[in-house]
């Protein structure tokens, strides 16, 4: 073949061809094969290059909300600490459950842990858009 390569891999395969003594027929055969093989590993590098891109593919199904658990000591933590991805998660559509560990009264009367419960619900209704009129559920384990 004139104007072929060492390394075009197409020159190789006559190259093998010729000292097989292969006929032109097989020849032409093994060259076709060759091509097609080509062809499909080009495919499937197109395909799972495809795959390796999410955002071009969409995905509908019917799974459930997910649900955040947030553990923290007292009712204003999460607002001070981590406020910004709580509101976030609760604003795309998560549900929340917010477990607090203290109601950081030090022996001080019902008034006080009462108000920053009050508070507490308060933000958690900011955070995640639910209208005043709407309810949210609240309870304790002592």
């Amino acid at each position: 073949m004139s104007g072929c390569t060492d390394a075009h891999p197409l020159c190789t395969l006559v190259r093998l061809a010729r000292r097989a003594k292969l006929s032109s027929f097989r020849l032409m055969k093994l060259r076709v094969e060759s091509v097609i093989r080509l062809a499909a590993v080009l495919w499937i590098a197109v395909l799972l290059g495809m795959a390796a891109a999410p955002h071009r593919i969409r995905l509908i199904s019917n799974q459930p909300k997910r649900l955040d658990v947030v553990v923290i000591a007292h009712q204003d933590d999460w607002q001070l600490f981590m406020g910004d991805v709580v509101t976030q998660r609760l604003r795309s559509g998560n549900r929340g459950v917010f477990v607090y560990l203290t109601a950081g009264d030090d022996g001080r009367d019902s008034v006080y842990w009462q108000t920053r419960e009050r508070g507490a619900l308060q933000s958690i209704r900011v955070a995640a858009a639910i209208p005043v009129a709407d309810p949210i559920n609240c309870s304790m384990v002592q």
